[in-house]
Parts: C-alpha cells; structure tokens; sequence
C-alpha cells in the first residue's frame, strides 16, 4: 500500500511542476495578473497535497499496521 501512496505522490507531484510550467510560460499572456494569481495558488495547493501523499506513503511505510490505512 506504501508503494502506492509513494507512486501517486511522485505522479500528483510531476503535475504540479508540469501545471506551474504551464502557468508560467504559456498562460502568463493570456492571464490577467488576478487569474494568473489564482493559477498560482491553486497550483501551490496542488504541491502541498502532493507532499501530504507522500507523507502518508512514508509514515504506511514506517507503520505498515496501522489500522487507519487498511
């Protein structure tokens, strides 16, 4: 199950790099500066819950019994 978290952490982080890219080469004339903010943030979040999976894959890692993650 740790595999699992860890890869969709890896994969949901690819993402958000990928988003931000985006965002900042090929929205940044198309976007006023409000929406390319809310791009921002919302990309922002996308990492931190990026790392949050990733989290939960090293502590299923740490704590394989864990009655929560079954």
């Amino acid at each position: 199950m740790a595999k699992v978290f860890i890869t969709l952490a890896s994969l949901s982080g690819m993402l958000a790099v990928c988003f931000g890219a985006f965002g900042a080469h090929a929205l940044k004339s198309r976007l006023d500066d409000y929406a390319m903010g809310v791009f921002q943030t919302a990309v922002q979040y996308h990492f931190y819950h990026s790392l949050a999976l990733l989290a939960v894959g090293v502590i299923t890692l740490s704590h394989p019994q864990t009655a929560l993650l079954r």
